[in-house]
């Protein structure tokens, strides 16, 4: 019963640290998508996509809008992006 309650308590302790892991690694593929489908539709276009909605339209960009805040920034057509990642609610 001791051991019980001794695992119980470990994991409520390891648990913050694996969510945290785990929606840092989202982030990261989700940053990895953004790209793919800036450079694809650089490739095929020759210019770069002029907004996010643009990337969910004709290269089938998806994310979960209620848990990441995507700021696409876009200087020109013919220079790369900059993008910006938040997760909401993070601390």
């Amino acid at each position: 019963m001791v051991g019980l309650v001794l695992v119980a308590i470990l994991l409520f302790r390891v648990m913050p640290f694996v969510t945290r892991a785990t929606h840092g690694e989202v982030t990261h593929i989700l940053e990895r998508s953004i790209q793919r489908a800036i450079v694809q539709c650089y490739a095929l276009e020759g210019r770069y996509p002029p907004t996010l909605s643009y990337m969910r339209d004709r290269y089938g960009l998806l994310y979960d809008e209620s848990n990441y805040l995507v700021h696409y920034e876009i200087f020109a057509s013919n220079l790369m992006p900059n993008v910006t990642i938040i997760q909401r609610g993070a601390s």
